[in-house]
């Protein structure tokens, strides 16, 4: 098994229009196609519901290795 970092978009009717709200996290699978699924049932835990298709989260992108969302500090630089 394999670490792998995946970024996935939330399905418009879960956004205001207009937004566009994503997902980051990271999985362990055998391959790209299993990590996306990971993350999408991983997705689905985070938002307590058995309502969606989980294949509603489209990814965005997929990354070997796991890496961390930095985006939250450069905001904070950016704002200060």
């Amino acid at each position: 098994m394999k670490k792998y970092t995946v970024i996935l978009v939330y399905p418009d009717y879960m956004c205001d229009a207009g937004d566009h709200q994503t997902w980051c996290g990271s999985v362990e699978a055998e391959n790209v196609p299993d990590a996306v699924s990971a993350a999408q049932k991983q997705v689905m835990d985070d938002n307590m519901t058995d309502a969606m298709d989980p294949d509603d989260f489209l990814p965005i992108s997929v990354f070997e290795g796991e890496h961390d969302d930095l985006i939250g500090q450069w905001v904070r630089r950016v704002n200060t």
